[in-house]
Formats: structure tokens, sequence, C-alpha cells
């Protein structure tokens, strides 16, 4: 387990786990209180759902926590040699995933995300894909303590994530019915041309025009990765291409180490809609 933790010039988010998140400062002990929209620290976040996930026998599994050097601060005095002792940080923004066990399919689990930032905390549900770790939201399972619908109680919130989990073999089935008809519908270059150009659209309608809602599955700069992405791995636009490939291309964008992490889960979850809305 390590004790400190150095940002290099190129990183913007850093792996810990969650003994290692433990030995950071407390917001309580940096700001004496915990803001409305963080009624907990972010750690408690993370134990509570998994409590809730053991209490269902669904053995959880915490993956990296990715914590951001973006509204990350330090305390110089409890780091005297400037080491990057981890009882010196304060993480503000991080967010992790907590995956579940699942009997239905060897090829994709149940998966939980969690964000943690100074706006709020934001919990999901999902499905892993194991063999490329891209989160697949599908529906309306997210919940906010900041934004449009926002919760701040916290026992409603565990009490909508005990239903959510009790209730994730049905939905886990729900995604991956979706998931597997999405491996069985084709694209030509210009469906796939479409898809790209109503991503843009509804990207720059978000950076110029709307300032409502949670915005759309993608940003300006990822629609051009996304479009690069597709270039490079097929040396060109592919004549066909399945639209389960064209979504794991661009879930794969949204990673943390890819990513803005802070709104990481609800453009996961807008890409999961608007993919899913191209099977009607």
């Amino acid at each position: 387990m390590k004790t400190s933790l150095v940002f290099e010039k190129t990183e913007n988010v850093l792996p810990l786990s969650l003994s290692e998140l433990k030995l950071s400062l407390k917001q309580t002990e940096a700001n004496g209180a915990l803001p409305k929209s963080r009624p907990v620290e972010h750690f408690q976040f993370i134990e509570n759902i998994c409590e809730i996930a053991d209490k269902a026998n669904l053995k959880p599994t915490i993956e990296d926590i990715w914590v951001s050097k973006s509204d990350s601060k330090r305390v110089p005095i409890l780091d005297p040699e400037k080491e990057g002792l981890l009882k010196s940080w304060l993480f503000q923004r991080l967010v992790c995933r907590i995956n579940l066990a699942s009997s239905y399919n060897e090829n994709y689990n149940t998966s939980i995300g969690i964000g943690y930032n100074t706006q709020g905390m934001t919990l999901v549900m999902g499905t892993n894909v194991m063999v490329c770790s891209n989160m697949s939201i599908f529906g309306d399972n997210m919940l906010q303590t900041f934004g449009n619908n926002k919760i701040l109680e916290y026992p409603k919130i565990m009490d909508l994530a005990s239903e959510w989990i009790m209730g994730s073999a049905e939905k886990h089935v729900e995604d991956v019915g979706i998931l597997e008809q999405m491996k069985t519908i084709s694209l030509s270059s210009n469906g796939l041309k479409t898809i790209i150009g109503d991503l843009h659209t509804k990207a720059v309608w978000d950076a110029y025009f709307s300032r409502e809602g949670e915005g759309g599955p993608l940003n300006i700069t990822q629609v051009s990765v996304l479009s690069k992405n597709i270039l490079k791995e097929h040396r060109g636009l592919p004549t066909t291409i399945t639209l389960n490939e064209a979504y794991n291309i661009c879930t794969n964008i949204v990673k943390p180490h890819n990513a803005d992490i802070t709104d990481i889960w609800q453009r996961s979850r807008a890409l999961g809609n608007y993919f899913a809305g191209q099977l009607n």
C-alpha cells in the first residue's frame, strides 16, 4: 500500500485503493463540516454501497479509485519533506466502480459507478463489459445530490441504492439483452456518418446554445476523438461496423484516464441511452 502520491505534469488522474484513499484528509478535517451536497466523506459513500451489496450476497469488488489533480488540495504542514504524503491531500474529485457478482453471463457483470466532486455525489448502476471494462448505463439509474432532480437526504439515497441492488439481477438481464442486440445491428459507412454527425450536432448545441439539462453523450473534443479512433482502427471509414462496436469505441472515450471525471457517469448514461435508442 502506498502512502504518497505525486501527479506528473501529464497526469490528470491517478488510481488509489480504498485503504489508500482513507489515508488522505477528510473533508471535515480540512473544512470542519460537510456541505449539503456531500453529506458523507467519499470513502464512507463507497463503503456504504459495498455494505448494501454484501448484505445482498453480491460480493462487491472495488476497482481502482481515480482521484483527480483538479480540485485536490494540499496541506503543506502535513508534508514537510514534500513527498506527496497521502495524509496531506484532500481529494475532492474522484470516481470508482464497484463490480457485483453475476452468474447470468460470464461476459458481463453488474457495476455501480460512484462520483464525488465539489458539486456533489453521483450514483449510477449499469453493466461492465469484462473484455474491455467499458461501462454501459441504460435507463434512469442515476442519483445525484446536485443538478436536476437532486436528492440531498442521504438515507433516501441509501434506500434507493438498496432497491437498485436488490433488483440488480433483473436489470442486468435487460442490460445484457440490449448489448447483445447491438451486436446484431450492422451500420453502413453512411449509417456511421449519421451517428457521428448526430453526436457532433448535440455536442455543438450543448457547447454554444444549451444551458439546461445534463448535456449530450460526448463533447466536441470527444466527438473528434471518436472520429480519429475509428479512422485509426479501421485505416479509414469502415464499410460496415456493428452498433455494438461503435458504442464500445464511444464508451472507451469516457473512461477515467481519457475524460473529465466530473461528468463521466452522466455522459456514460447519455451514451447508453443514445445507442439503445438506435435499436428502435
